[in-house]
């Protein structure tokens, strides 16, 4: 590092960090490691499932309306959102109490395989989103809005 340019270091590093993730995130490396393995990535409120011939996701949102998830699927991501909305009223001899909640639910689960997201399936019982997605088979980019049963 030169006193002429202070920050040459940082540059050097953040060049190096967007490096280290474009190496991450390259679907051939990944496709590389998981081939013929079934692979598991726990996250935060989810689980993917890399199997032979499909992806199973499970999302777990305990409490929500199934009318109230929208799931949407591309060939390489799974975009979740829900919400859940809760109200009560008391009314009691001059008494009146009334109380609102609100929590939405968002999240973006990326997929370490590419799949085909026109035959993707979606069903939700006590409070799991179960969807399985086949692999894609060629390279041509996809979206569904997924309806849940």
């Amino acid at each position: 590092m030169s006193w002429e340019d202070p920050f040459e270091e940082i540059v050097r590093l953040r060049k190096e960090m967007d490096r280290l993730f474009d190496n991450f995130f390259d679907r051939t490396e990944i496709k590389r490691l998981t081939e013929g393995k079934d692979l598991a990535v726990a996250r935060v409120g989810s689980d993917v499932k890399v199997k032979d011939k499909k992806v199973e996701v499970k999302v777990y949102l305990p409490g929500v309306d199934k009318k109230d998830i929208m799931l949407k699927v591309t060939d390489s991501y799974i975009d979740v959102r829900a919400e859940k909305k809760d109200e009560s009223r008391i009314k009691n001899k001059g008494l009146f109490k009334e109380e609102r909640s609100y929590r939405g639910y968002y999240e973006i689960i990326p997929l370490p395989v590419l799949v085909n997201p026109r035959r993707a399936e979606a069903d939700y019982k006590n409070g799991v989103l179960e969807i399985e997605i086949p692999k894609k088979k060629s390279g041509k980019k996809e979206v569904k809005i997924v309806a849940v049963k």
